[in-house]
């Protein structure tokens, strides 16, 4: 399946996330390759968001855990890459957010 920012945004918007993980969603999004993986660092996440360094690593962790977010590759010190995985979203929508 092709991941398409459009789509992807669209799922995140109508969804039921709390507020600072739709952002947040939203800016790895924005980052993200045509394979749906991204790796912003946190300090960068920080500045678009506005949000805390420390807010963005627990969201960001909050979001693995629901599975919407896949480490996809991790270095000791380094920034993870992550997968995202819009299907995992829970949706206002009627129909599937990415076809």
């Amino acid at each position: 399946m092709k991941f398409h920012k459009g789509r992807a945004v669209d799922a995140v918007l109508s969804s039921g996330l709390p507020p600072a993980q739709r952002l947040l969603m939203v800016a790895y999004i924005k980052h993200a390759c045509r394979e749906g993986i991204a790796w912003p660092g946190p300090a960068l996440l920080a500045e678009l968001t506005g949000y805390s360094v420390r807010s963005i690593k627990a969201h960001r962790s909050k979001l693995i855990e629901a599975g919407i977010l896949k480490v996809v590759a991790e270095a000791e010190g380094k920034f993870k890459k992550l997968q995202i995985d819009v299907l995992r979203l829970k949706t206002r929508a009627k129909s599937a957010p990415v076809q």
